[in-house]
């Protein structure tokens, strides 16, 4: 099956996460972002999940040159920057692009007269157009509202307590 070019797809057989894929992760994914060819130390900061603690997986992350900060347990909501500002206009967009083919006419039916689901190669391709029209500068905001590349001096120090940083951006 094909896949829109810089979309990777793996699955548990069981449907979910856990150590190898957490390092599966690491290796295709984060070792492939800007400046990982050349070692260049970088922070990954994550949550609590049991898979993103263990040896291994901070073995692989050292040898990266990557050091993990972990969100402690129960501030996900507040310091996560997908949960933050991210995830919401993110999963709008995949359902407005549902919403589109289903009312477009694309949408089949089965000879039981059940809905079919989209081809996966078109849910992957809705996945990279919603996250590229996510703005940079939401991203940005949500890593400054999680309290992550806050302003040395202080000066960002409330931004987790800023309402102007959500929602209200989605649309930008």
């Amino acid at each position: 099956m094909k896949f829109p070019a810089g979309i990777i797809v793996c699955a548990h057989e069981k449907g979910w996460m856990d150590e190898s894929g957490t390092i599966e992760w690491l290796e295709k994914v984060w070792n492939k972002r800007p400046g990982a060819l050349f070692k260049k130390p970088a922070i990954l900061v994550w949550d609590m999940f049991r898979a993103h603690k263990t040896d291994e997986v901070k073995n692989v992350a050292k040898n990266m040159k990557t050091t993990l900060a972990v969100i402690p347990e129960g501030l996900t909501s507040v310091l996560q920057p997908l949960d933050v500002c991210l995830n919401k206009p993110f999963k709008d967009r995949l359902c407005k692009m549902w919403s589109e083919w289903m009312c477009s006419g694309m949408a089949k039916l089965t000879k039981g007269g059940n809905l079919m689901k989209p081809e996966i190669s078109l849910v992957t391709q809705w996945i990279k157009d919603a996250w590229v029209s996510i703005p940079s500068a939401i991203i940005e905001k949500s890593f400054r509202k999680g309290c992550i590349s806050s302003a040395l001096d202080g000066s960002e120090d409330d931004a987790m307590f800023d309402d102007d940083m959500t929602e209200a951006d989605d649309e930008k």
